[in-house]
């Protein structure tokens, strides 16, 4: 896997981690995964959204929307757990970062950019609704 997917994986299943020390009653790896698929399938919402907008002019309708991204949120998923949640490959990369991320001295700010990356296509759809 590329490192810089890993380090983002890492500090957000880091992210969620930290949560279920805290005392909450989480799954850091199913979370994380679902963060990654949502972001994938919102990655094809502003796609599809451009792409309406400059090619298309609504011909599909609003009514495909959905299904569409409901596919893309269950495949990228699906993609996700297997190549992640399946033989523990997250522990894997958890064990690898660990010791870096406890003496680095940037990785609050590496986490909330991780964070961000999950967020910015919200954000993008937001800004682009508003055009």
């Amino acid at each position: 896997m590329n490192k810089r997917f890993e380090y983002l994986f890492f500090n957000v299943y880091n992210w969620y981690y930290k949560m279920k020390l805290s005392g909450r009653n989480v799954d850091p790896g199913m979370l994380t995964v679902s963060a990654f698929a949502i972001c994938c399938s919102m990655w094809g919402l502003v796609i599809y959204a451009f792409c309406d907008r400059l090619f298309i002019h609504h011909y599909l309708g609003q009514k495909i929307l959905a299904p569409i991204v409901i596919i893309v949120w269950v495949i990228s998923y699906y993609l996700f757990s297997n190549a992640l949640l399946d033989n523990y490959k997250y522990l894997d990369i958890y064990n690898k970062y660990k010791e870096y991320a406890a003496t680095n001295a940037k990785a609050k700010r590496d986490t909330l950019l991780s964070i961000l990356f999950l967020v910015l296509p919200v954000i993008v759809m937001v800004i682009y609704a508003w055009i």
